[in-house]
């Protein structure tokens, strides 16, 4: 037997010996402990392998391990950081492998570690600590800062101690995913999420989501006090809990219009809730799953109770005033400031021999 066949069955076996175990302690698979595995061997320099020269399969299996994009650090228990893939330099900004072949007591001075809202951690805290501790270490989501070069890095850690022959442990293995785009894009929706929030709360006007049976999935504080109900009590309920019959039957023929056409709408309704009727000024619109399938609607509604009616009322007064207008004796006429005529009273067409038509919108020559 050659030696590279003899390199070949002592990997197969140190593989088999310890893939379950590893598995087991970081909740992988079969086939991804035989990787960790067989990339931690060939990332100590061969030190968990007779010294005969690589097979070149290990050789590949180092290269594509040096293109995973998460990262691998290996420790002895001493604290004797041994080996770094390209990635988890990446992740705490080095450029070289030379740069933290140290003991790991000395990272405390260049990092702070803490939980996401919480205080710095000791040293003594840090996953690779607990793990010297041979505690567990599986999806710990922390804060890495180095602020020398104000670099911030939202990392999760999973990591096992690897036994030697004996079933003694022998070296810390730490694999770091950067979760930093995904946290800023979670803390970016968290910000907008608030500020639309704010805006909603704000407003006095109703804004609210249905689902395609009319139920509310989701409202603000104003569209709750209309139907006088607390958040809570609306969801999930359609709007024959608030509503009288004819209000419900409106409200329901137009949401089916509006989910059948996939056109918004701007209309006025008037409901009647608890008693007292309101007019809105409506705007609603169909709303779109991840699909791009119809789920429901989402609204606008404005209270303009008031504004109908104080037009009523503006439109009352105006019609008393023309029958005063209209039945005075005297001749009554208003121009614009162009000479034309914009009021008449029957006086006045009597004066002029003329109907309203033929003079309103005309100057006196």
């Amino acid at each position: 037997m050659n030696t590279q066949n003899i390199n070949s069955q002592v990997l197969q076996d140190f593989v088999l010996e310890h893939r379950d175990e590893l598995a087991r302690r970081l909740n992988l698979g079969a086939d991804e402990a035989s990787e960790l595995l067989t990339e931690l061997a060939t990332s100590l320099g061969r030190r968990l392998l007779p010294e005969p020269p690589r097979p070149q399969g290990l050789k590949r299996l180092q290269q594509i391990i040096d293109h995973l994009g998460e990262g691998v650090v290996v420790s002895d228990m001493h604290g004797n950081l041994v080996d770094w893939n390209p990635a988890a330099l990446r992740i705490h900004g080095f450029a070289s492998v030379d740069e933290v072949r140290r003991n790991f007591s000395t990272f405390g001075t260049q990092f702070e570690l803490c939980e996401p809202g919480g205080e710095v951690l000791d040293t003594g805290d840090w996953p690779m600590s607990r793990l010297f501790r041979g505690e567990a270490v599986r999806n710990v989501e922390l804060i890495c800062r180095r602020p020398e070069v104000g670099q911030v890095r939202y990392i999760r850690y999973n990591g096992a101690v690897v036994p030697d022959d004996q079933g003694e442990p022998e070296f810390a293995l730490m694999m770091l995913q950067d979760l930093t785009d995904q946290y800023q894009a979670h803390l970016g929706q968290m910000k907008l999420s608030k500020l639309l929030r704010a805006v909603s709360e704000a407003t006095q006007d109703a804004l609210f989501v249905k689902d395609l049976d009319g139920r509310y999935t989701w409202l603000n504080q104003a569209a709750a006090r209309y139907v006088g109900l607390e958040v809570e009590q609306v969801l999930g309920q359609d709007d024959s809990k608030f509503f009288d019959a004819r209000g419900v039957q409106l409200l329901q023929r137009r949401q089916r219009e509006i989910i059948e056409s996939g056109v918004s709408e701007t209309v006025e309704e008037t409901l009647t809730a608890q008693d007292k009727t309101r007019t809105f000024l409506a705007t609603k619109a169909p709303y779109l799953d991840e699909h791009g399938q119809v789920a429901g609607i989402i609204g606008i509604s404005r209270d303009i109770t008031a504004q109908k009616l104080a037009e009523r009322q503006l439109g009352e007064s105006e019609a008393l005033l023309r029958a005063i207008i209209d039945n005075a004796r005297a001749v009554i006429w208003v121009k614009s400031l162009d000479g034309r005529f914009r009021i008449v009273n029957q006086a006045c067409c009597r004066y002029w021999q003329r109907e309203a038509s033929q003079i309103l919108g005309r100057t006196s020559r």
